[in-house]
């Protein structure tokens, strides 16, 4: 079994050059060292090889036409051999100081919302054929998907201060996802211990059909939001 060698993933492998040929000697000697040259691509290494076999010469030599896309195949190679909280590249001070650096928090994206259902292992985006499949919680996902700490709004207040504020939206809502916005209404109720419709409706303003449903939507799609929260947020 081809083991990966840590002990040199950090710091600086090569310093003052962009010569793709010297690039590419220097990358093959950490590539060696790390023993993950079974891991590249076919003919990289090779394509690699004849490339750094100018990088002594002290005048740089006419290059063959893919010596750029070798050294980027050797970068992305290397960097997928950095140590966690690591990158391999240029020095984001000196583009040519090449090496292993530490990832800036700063410039880390934050997770989707998607991502950190994925790593609470949530049933929502489960790919497994007995998943539930459920509509209106794919919008919200899409929604919410790149400001997942905005769910944490839904604690004091709802899906149509929040997302959806017109009665029309709504309605069409239920048009769509009748099956759906049921589901959740009916865990909705399971969950606060409500035995009827109109129980868990109570303290909402029904004036006439189209309240009563904009109503039922607004409560199944606020749980939704609340309980994708509850899952990538356990311990709040």
């Amino acid at each position: 079994m081809t083991t990966t060698s840590t002990a040199l993933a950090v710091g600086s492998i090569s310093a003052g050059t962009l010569r793709p040929d010297q690039l590419a000697d220097s990358f093959l000697g950490t590539i060696d060292d790390l023993r993950i040259a079974d891991r590249a691509p076919d003919g990289l290494i090779d394509r690699a090889q004849l490339l750094a076999c100018s990088a002594s010469s002290p005048v740089a030599p006419e290059l063959p036409d893919d010596a750029s896309e070798i050294i980027e195949e050797l970068i992305e190679l290397l960097d997928g051999a950095a140590n966690p909280g690591w990158f391999f590249g240029s020095h984001p001070g000196d583009g040519a100081d090449f090496g292993f650096w530490p990832i800036d928090d700063d410039d880390q994206e934050p997770p989707t919302l998607r991502q950190m259902l994925e790593d609470a292992g949530s049933r929502w985006v489960d790919t497994n054929w007995s998943a539930p499949n459920n509509a209106a919680i794919d919008d919200i996902i899409e929604r919410f998907d790149d400001c997942p700490e905005s769910l944490q709004d839904f604690d004091h207040s709802d899906w149509v201060n929040l997302a959806e504020c017109y009665t029309r939206d709504l309605l069409a809502r239920w048009g769509r996802q009748e099956d759906s916005i049921r589901a959740l209404f009916d865990a909705y109720c399971e969950a606060i211990g409500c035995t009827s419709t109109l129980e868990a409706l109570e303290g909402q303003t029904i004036d006439d059909p189209d309240d009563f449903t904009a109503a039922y939507v607004n409560l199944a799609m606020s749980w939704g939001a609340q309980e994708l929260c509850r899952e990538i947020y356990p311990d709040r």
